[in-house]
């Protein structure tokens, strides 16, 4: 990883041509003397003491001065860009690392307000202490779930100030509650996950003898090694098809996107990235022989990054087809920098083009085959249109404004919410856990990809 002292960092961030300061509604030009003092790092630390000394709104350390400056550099830049410190650095390189903190539980809510155990992490508290896929979670510390949210939920299992804390989690299964025990901890996460056809869309168990499925959750340091565990208890299985599920993968470490590129993408170009001064890096597979004969990859509109590297590779090379929604387009790399101060600069560094030379940053990855759904509601920008789709979707008349306004009222009836019928930031929530929870159990774009993959098997 690269190296870069916090110093050096403040020279070359600070190397303007003047710089004026208000004082008292005054302004002071700096001198000669103080302008190099400010290029020094002095200038930062003597306005740092005088704030410390001076400042009577409350208490505040230079240090947390000093960091709130650094991290005012990253401001003008782009969003993946940024400074960060302390639990924030710890944890990014610890997700980063493979590892994940609290108790490895992926939550929803069913139709009736309540909450289910959507996933159980392996390796996690959770999965040791005995909690499975399908519990209804009843309480958290003895406090009932019943008509909370599910961030209000997450929020009462982990805080971070309870880390190692015992969390006691109430659930309901087979007509019985029970109450497991388990610590908020840090644990190993998997990213890789293979599964079977029939149990994820009740096919005809016949394709599970043909077809493998491995979803790729995102690209962390056990990524790779999980991914080729995963494709050779496939092969054991003497499966040469494969479907590849890379929806909301938001990516991660590109080394190792490409370590799986070139596993699946035959020889040739897989993505060329190139950094501000022009100088081109191009990433290359030397695959004679795909390991899979056909390939399926699903994507949509959060598939980004490392994610639509891997997709737009499988696309452009011919080793496969793209199915589902446009990706996200995140076409740009960040270099992560450990600072010798403490602390990390994540700063976007290079752009990335497809195989073909296709621009993927603000424009994504297109499907070979589009398959139409509306997209989930932004719960501050969210579209009337799209709402009204997605309650045709779940079964809602919504023909007529008359009847939106009708279902509305139900949905915010089941959900405990004011009954307005209008469109809302708690509503669209709501609708959104009910669109979520349609999608896993009729899931269109694995059907259609398993279609087109039957036109090449079959």
């Amino acid at each position: 990883m690269k190296k870069m002292l916090a110093s050096a960092l403040l020279v070359m961030a600070l190397s303007f041509q003047s710089l004026v300061v208000f004082a008292n509604d005054t302004d002071v030009v700096l001198t000669a003397e103080e302008y190099k003092a400010l290029q020094d790092g002095a200038f930062l630390n003597s306005v740092a003491d005088y704030i410390v000394e001076n400042f009577a709104g409350g208490e505040v350390t230079k240090d947390q001065i000093i960091k709130n400056a650094i991290k005012g550099m990253t401001k003008p830049l782009d969003k993946y860009s940024n400074f960060m410190f302390g639990d924030e650095a710890t944890d990014f390189m610890s997700m980063m690392n493979g590892s994940a903190y609290g108790i490895g539980i992926t939550l929803t809510l069913d139709a009736d307000g309540k909450t289910i155990l959507e996933q159980v992490e392996p390796n996690s508290p959770a999965q040791k202490a005995g909690l499975l896929i399908g519990d209804v979670v009843v309480s958290i510390n003895g406090k009932k779930t019943e008509g909370l949210q599910l961030y209000q939920v997450a929020n009462l299992i982990a805080d971070k100030g309870d880390k190692y804390e015992t969390v006691k989690i109430g659930v309901a299964r087979d007509g019985l509650t029970k109450e497991f025990t388990m610590k908020v901890e840090d644990y190993k996460t998997t990213t890789v996950y293979t599964k079977k056809l029939s149990d994820l869309i009740g096919t005809d168990k016949k394709y599970d003898d043909t077809i493998g499925y491995i979803k790729i959750m995102s690209f962390m340091e056990p990524t790779g090694d999980e991914f080729d565990a995963a494709v050779q208890g496939l092969q054991k299985q003497n499966i040469h098809d494969l479907i590849l599920d890379l929806r909301d993968n938001p990516g991660g470490d590109v080394e190792v996107s490409t370590h799986i590129s070139q596993s699946l993408v035959k020889e040739g170009v897989l993505f060329t990235t190139v950094s501000k001064s022009g100088e081109m890096d191009i990433a290359k597979s030397e695959l004679k022989t795909p390991i899979f004969e056909h390939i399926v990859v699903l994507v949509n509109e959060n598939s980004a990054s490392a994610s639509e590297l891997l997709a737009s590779a499988i696309k452009d090379s011919g080793s496969g087809i793209l199915v589902g929604r446009t990706t996200f387009g995140k076409g740009v790399m960040q270099e992560v920098l450990e600072l010798n101060g403490g602390g990390l600069l994540k700063l976007t560094t290079h752009e990335n083009f497809s195989r073909n030379g296709s621009k993927i940053n603000g424009v994504g990855v297109v499907p070979n085959v589009a398959v139409t759904l509306p997209a989930f509601l932004d719960y501050a920008q969210y579209n009337d249109g799209d709402a009204v789709a997605i309650l045709k979707i779940l079964g809602y008349d919504a023909s007529t404004k008359e009847k939106e306004t009708e279902a509305l009222k139900k949905i915010q009836k089941e959900h405990q919410l004011d009954v307005t019928g209008e469109l809302n930031g708690a509503t669209a929530y709501a609708i959104n856990v009910l669109y979520a929870k349609n999608q896993s159990l009729d899931d269109k774009i694995l059907k259609e990809g398993l279609k087109q993959m039957l036109k090449y098997t079959e």
